[in-house]
């Protein structure tokens, strides 16, 4: 058998199968990320459980100038841009099974029953107010951010800048004989408001004499009730400035006037509660005894002719703690989350603590019902979250476990309840706003949460955390300064955590970490799997939102620089226009860089074939091959040709033959064409199997 000569080399022709499931890597360099990983993904999403890569779609503008009410006019919302979107439903809401949709603007909130939805939303938006006073949101643009939490069939909309506004669902009403989105209402500020002034008291003899000699403190708080549901549902409140006091120096009644700093009585209040207490008691901590004087057309005055000893002022008493009101007031929330039955808020004006409602009773914050946290380096509370039957509570810097709340009728003191019943899991990666971490699931693998750190995206059960991906090169992406914005939420179509967040373009842009388990990577020496992301695709706003629609998820988004919204994932041009002015959507879609001759050795590209199951496109999008050398730093010369989309299954690439050291490919369009489908991509090369000489 002869030998071969010096210069001889043996080639083999191999089928190389890229499925492109790895999503986007553009934190290492082209030739040293996996296979299936792109460095470029730009409008490229997964859906599985199909496999395959495909274009976003586009999204329609709906509003808010829409006509509506029988003059014809027009909605426009306050302010200049969207800073909140929330999702809401009700039981009982009868035939509005796809809930509403809620949009802040500046000082306002806006509501479209999507019951009522037509593919444009023709019935138009209305203004929440509240049964009988304007809505007091605020200007929210300070905070940049509005959201509801959910709780006992009522929602409790916060901002981080104003007092917390309870709304619920009021009987449908109709303008002009169709039915409205104006069926959502702002029932009251939350919390039980304080009585800051005092009234005047003074003994009367002579009459009934029903109540003993004695010193006795007087006070009054609002009572709260008159549901719309036609459920009264009369409440105490706390009482802010001391009380009077008067003597009896023999069995008589009392006399009590409210001055003219009493708060006046609208729809939510059915009148006032008077309590008195005997000098020297524990007011207002201890059972102090009432009369009621609640009515609609309450009197300046009360004669209180008898003490009811039965139905006491509201008062919590923890183990090892001092006796408060239990209806203290709410603090203006900065993040809220509902946990073991009670409202669970970041206080806003203190962002060191967390604090929480009464079980079961959404209004009642009694002044001990506090965790505080000791955090360092400037640091504040920033987020909560709920999973795994725990409470996380993030910082910038940090992030806590908290398995349990004090309540006054556990056994053990609330100072040390305090103290034990909080943890860190996570140090120097906290979350960097209220609205950056959501919650999701992953079959076999219970709850778990992503959230956005200052250095990237981490994952987390609430007992250990890590980076959720390291594929994102994000000191090259983001701007950091206004990570606070950033915005995160769980879309279960796509089975994905959508990251907004603006880029150091100024350009507000989403990011998608799939959890499907189909797409989950191995990550070796990692307590959680890795989740490959695609994007970025521009966004018209942060505010963003999830609901159904129809038995179906649909995804919203709002507008940084405007007031409007849009539906996402709808059609196939871009309605906000954020590439042109004809709806273009870029998609950049392009592999690593492959050395399948090893170094220093040439392959030859005989030529490629691109593969989609269904006809999804007419276009021609350009299939571009870039042929490098080894230093992979440009390439030395590209081949260009087209796709055509209205084929399915295989199409082979023409143009493509060449030889080169190494090469990627790239697959370009920028329009507003139909939705593309490449389920993987099939490399035909010939490269050298033994080296028998020197380099070719």
């Amino acid at each position: 058998m002869p030998k071969p000569t010096s210069t001889s080399v043996k080639y083999i022709t191999d089928d190389v199968y890229v499925y492109l499931r790895g999503g986007l890597q553009n934190a290492l360099s082209p030739a040293e990320i996996d296979d299936e990983q792109m460095v470029k993904a730009t409008g490229a999403e997964y859906r599985p459980p199909r496999l395959g890569v495909f274009a976003v779609g586009g999204r329609v503008d709906m509003g808010p100038d829409e006509t509506f009410g029988p003059t014809g006019t027009t909605r426009t919302f306050g302010g200049n841009f969207i800073h909140g979107l929330s999702w809401i439903t009700f039981e009982g809401s009868g035939e509005h099974d796809n809930g509403y949709l809620v949009a802040y603007s500046a000082g306002s909130a806006y509501v479209m029953d999507l019951e009522n939805y037509d593919g444009a939303f023709s019935q138009g938006w209305f203004q929440m107010n509240s049964v009988a006073k304007p809505l007091r949101f605020g200007n929210a643009e300070s905070t940049g951010f509005s959201a509801a939490t959910h709780y006992n069939n009522k929602w409790y909309y916060w901002n981080g800048v104003t007092k917390n506004i309870v709304g619920q669902f009021s009987p449908p009403s109709t303008l002009g004989g169709s039915p409205r989105g104006n069926n959502v209402k702002f029932q009251e500020e939350h919390g039980l408001p304080a009585v800051t002034s005092t009234g005047f008291a003074e003994p009367v003899y002579g009459g009934t004499a029903g109540i003993e000699a004695g010193t006795y403190q007087m006070w009054h708080i609002n009572a709260i009730g008159h549901d719309p549901d036609g459920q009264t549902n009369k409440q105490g409140a706390y009482h802010s400035v001391p009380a009077v006091e008067v003597i009896l120096t023999a069995s008589g009644d009392i006399k009590y006037s409210f001055n003219a700093g009493t708060p006046s009585i609208d729809a939510n209040y059915d009148g006032f509660y008077v309590f008195s207490s005997v000098s020297g008691g524990k007011y207002p901590y201890g059972f102090s005894v009432q009369e009621n004087g609640y009515d609609y057309d309450i009197a300046t005055s009360v004669t209180i002719t008898g003490l009811d000893v039965v139905h006491g002022y509201h008062i919590t008493a923890p183990l090892g703690g001092a006796a408060v009101s239990q209806d203290g007031e709410p603090p203006i929330a900065y993040a809220m989350r509902v946990f073991q039955d009670s409202l669970v808020m970041i206080d806003a004006e203190s962002r060191f603590n967390i604090r929480y409602t009464v079980p079961d009773t959404p209004h009642s914050v009694p002044a001990t019902y506090y965790i505080p946290f000791n955090l360092d380096v400037g640091d504040q509370l920033t987020a909560l979250e709920t999973i795994n039957n725990t409470l996380l509570v993030f910082s910038k810097f940090y992030g806590f476990r908290v398995p349990n709340l004090p309540y006054a009728e556990d056994p053990e003191a609330v100072l040390t309840a305090r103290s034990r019943f909080k943890s860190p899991f996570s140090r120097y990666h906290g979350c960097t706003g209220p609205l950056a971490i959501a919650p999701f699931s992953v079959y076999g693998e219970g709850e778990l949460a992503m959230f956005v750190s200052l250095d990237g995206v981490h994952v987390t059960d609430g007992y250990k955390s890590e980076y959720s991906s390291n594929a994102l090169d994000w000191d090259a992406t983001v701007d950091k300064t206004e990570l606070w914005r950033a915005r995160m939420q769980n879309n279960p179509r796509r089975h994905r955590v959508e990251l907004y967040l603006i880029n150091l373009d100024g350009d507000v842009v989403r990011y998608d970490f799939y959890y499907h388990p189909k797409l989950l990577m191995q990550n070796p020496g990692g307590a959680f799997p890795a989740f490959p992301v695609l994007g970025p695709t521009l966004c018209p706003g942060l505010a963003a939102a999830v609901s159904t629609l129809n038995d179906e998820y649909q995804t919203w988004n709002g507008r940084i620089d405007a007031n409007r919204i849009f539906q996402e994932a709808t059609g196939v041009a871009d309605n906000a226009l954020l590439t042109d002015a004809t709806g273009s959507i870029v998609k950049d879609w392009k592999t690593k860089n492959f050395y399948l001759g090893g170094p220093d050795r040439t392959v030859i590209m005989n030529t490629l074939y691109l593969h989609q199951s269904e006809v999804t496109a007419q276009n021609t999008p350009t299939v571009k091959m870039n042929y490098l050398n080894d230093s992979g730093a440009n390439p030395i010369f590209t081949a260009t040709g087209t796709w055509d989309m209205s084929k399915k299954r295989y199409q082979a690439m023409q143009g493509h033959y060449a030889r080169a050291q190494g090469f990627n490919m790239e697959i370009v369009a920028t329009d507003a064409s139909a939705w593309a489908e490449l389920d993987y991509v099939v490399f035909v090369v010939d490269r050298p199997s033994v080296r028998t000489g020197p380099a070719q």
